[in-house]
């Protein structure tokens, strides 16, 4: 995984790109590179084993997207990662390492 970093602090990171969570029900994804590759957040929730997928609308354009998960019945966040998306004819993704809820 190139440019993959382990997260700390609750972000987690591909590259410059990073999902953070500001408590155990809201979860925001950044992206931070012009590169021309869209971001989103997967977001891993134990209680219900469910994951949920925070799409970064905007690009680089110094805004983040954010979403209280409770609004789709969650709760619990158990790890958040960061997935930097490739195009379909390459399908490789860049993940980022897991940050675990502390």
């Amino acid at each position: 995984m190139t440019g993959s970093t382990v997260a700390q602090a609750g972000d987690a990171y591909q590259g410059n790109d990073r999902t953070n969570y500001f408590s155990s029900n809201n979860m925001w994804v950044c992206d931070e590179e012009s590169d021309g590759y869209g971001v989103h957040g997967d977001f891993d929730f134990h209680y219900q084993g469910q994951r949920l997928r925070l799409d970064e609308s905007g690009g680089a354009d110094s805004s983040c997207d954010s979403k209280n998960a409770g609004s789709w019945g969650v709760w619990g966040l158990w790890r958040h990662r960061t997935v930097e998306e490739r195009p379909a004819w390459n399908d490789l993704d860049e993940k980022g390492a897991w940050d675990y809820r502390h």
